[in-house]
């Protein structure tokens, strides 16, 4: 059911509120693992942040703090005492909500200071790295997916080049037994392409052969099928940050453990859950360096065509980020401007022209009133959360093109580009595209 609130007025309770219900989370009356209240006590902490956003911006270190030391005092095991650390991961799922909420909404408070926001970073890794520092220390594995996603968080919002903390973290977190925890993989691919983003040049002098542990690193998590889409994206994340020259030793390796599901599968229905991260990594190498780099690369140019035929043209459309439908746009129009034999078959480029149409008027009309409630974060029938994303965390994909504001007007330029290669074609094809079409204006 959906639940409307007055932020105003839960911004104005939540002070007085939020505390009780901590200390009902951390009292012996209730334990953690014979009575579910612990977990309803947070999920309503959760929900009261969401609802309050910045309306509660002057509670934010009563309330990091608190938090805190819930982690510390209830989930960290204390050597001098036999407590029962067994909390249901309903429960702290969503104290890791509300914390990174806490987080974000700090953040998005000074967004666009760069002074402001160096040191609100540094505050709020003064409270929160001696916890993380624990929960590593520790090696737990139901609480360190959370805390590299927080950390991811906090790299990415820190002005500058990565700082002398994250630097001297940055060899632990390759280290194999972190990535062998599969609930770690999503926050720490998150966290190397924050790396790679903010300096590559800084990891390079750290260490000559970074670029060939990364790519060892994403093949590994490749080698499982739970793990492969991970794989994918650390690849995308990689292309993203480095230069050719950089990526150019290791490009053929990546399309070909991308690619390889795909060739032998013998797949003849496709979901973009399964090739939506593959349709990504395609068009980051498209965009920025062109369709020659990618089919030099490829082991059989016949895949490219069969990825053309089977689900470019219908997943473009469906791609949900901001960013990622920017690099399918650029990358689609390229190939239609610099594949000369995809003009040999008409009804895929008509499909493409038609999904290019589609996605910018989708785009142009899209709203952002999404819902930011507790739908948000996914449930399973018994209370459970299912996996450990933290929904508040995301912000969370990198702009591979950051320097063009209006894909619409690139997309035109290549459209008239391509009139004057085929004259007479493109604008019948366009037309009809329109006439068949229905699209929001």
């Amino acid at each position: 059911t959906k639940r409307v609130f007055d932020p105003d007025r839960v911004s104005m309770i939540l002070g007085a509120t939020v505390q009780p219900l901590l200390d009902v989370v951390m009292s012996q009356l209730y334990p953690a693992r014979r009575w579910p209240f612990n977990s309803f006590a947070m999920r309503t902490i959760t929900h009261m942040l969401i609802v309050s956003k910045t309306r509660s911006a002057n509670l934010i270190p009563t309330l990091m703090s608190s938090l805190s030391q819930t982690i510390q005092r209830r989930l960290l095991p204390d050597p001098t005492k036999t407590a029962d650390h067994c909390y249901s991961p309903w429960f702290i799922h969503y104290l890791f909500e509300s914390l990174v909420i806490v987080v974000r909404t700090k953040l998005e408070l000074v967004k666009g200071d760069s002074a402001k926001t160096l040191e609100a970073v540094g505050e709020i890794e003064t409270v929160l790295f001696p916890v993380f520092q624990s929960i590593l220390q520790i090696q737990s594995e139901d609480l360190m997916p959370y805390a590299f996603q927080i950390m991811a968080v906090l790299l990415e919002a820190e002005p500058g080049q990565i700082s002398p903390t994250y630097l001297a973290l940055f060899k632990p977190i390759l280290a194999p037994t972190n990535w062998q925890m599969p609930g770690n993989v999503h926050g720490l691919v998150r966290l190397l392409q924050a790396y790679l983003k903010k300096g590559t040049n800084q990891l390079l002098a750290l260490q000559s052969d970074i670029v060939d542990q990364i790519v060892q690193v994403a093949v590994d998590l490749m080698q499982t099928r739970r793990t492969e889409q991970s794989g994918i994206r650390l690849f995308t994340g990689i292309t993203e940050a480095l230069s050719l020259e950089l990526i150019s030793p290791h490009l053929r390796k990546m399309l070909s453990f991308s690619l390889r599901r795909l060739i032998f599968s013998g797949d003849e229905t496709y979901s973009l859950r399964r090739y939506g991260p593959v349709m990504d990594l395609l068009s980051v190498i498209i965009g920025k360096h062109g369709l020659g780099t990618l089919q030099a690369n490829l082991h059989d140019l016949t895949v490219l065509g069969r990825i053309q035929r089977a689900f470019w043209s219908q997943f473009l459309p469906k791609i949900k980020s901001p960013t990622r439908r920017k690099a399918g746009l650029l990358a689609t129009v390229r190939m239609l401007c610099e594949d000369m034999q995809l003009w040999n078959d008409m009804p895929v480029v008509e499909r493409m022209v038609a999904s290019l149409i589609e996605t910018m008027y989708a785009s142009r009309a899209e709203e952002a009133d999404k819902e930011n409630y507790l739908t948000m974060i996914e449930e399973i029938g018994d209370g459970g959360v299912k996996g450990t994303r933290l929904v508040h965390s995301r912000n969370g994909l990198h702009d591979p093109f950051p320097d063009i504001q209006d894909i619409q007007s690139v997309v035109i330029e290549h459209f008239q580009r391509l009139s004057q290669q085929r004259p007479g074609v493109l604008p019948n094809l366009l037309q009809r595209c329109l006439k068949e079409g229905t699209y929001k204006t």
